[in-house]
């Protein structure tokens, strides 16, 4: 039975400290190759013109890649 990665995460607590951690660097954005430094808490938008709330624009199970990640799942933000 095909069980997500995140529910893993979540019950093993890692996934608060990731969360923990994607606030940290909005303070100082380095989410995206250009590295802009926006204070995203402050409202502050960098180069891509985001600020803290994330859009998903997809996701769902991933079971076309290698062996090593089937089943990690795939997610696309805009």
């Amino acid at each position: 039975m095909y069980i997500p990665s995140y529910i893993s995460l979540h019950k093993s607590g890692k996934l608060k400290m990731l969360a923990e951690s994607l606030w940290q660097h909005m303070e100082k954005c380095d989410l995206c190759p250009r590295n802009c430094g926006a204070n995203r808490l402050i409202g502050e938008k960098g180069t891509c013109g985001a600020d803290t709330s994330l859009r998903i624009a997809s996701f769902g199970p991933h079971f076309g890649e290698e062996r090593e990640l089937v089943g990690k799942g795939i997610g696309e933000f805009s």
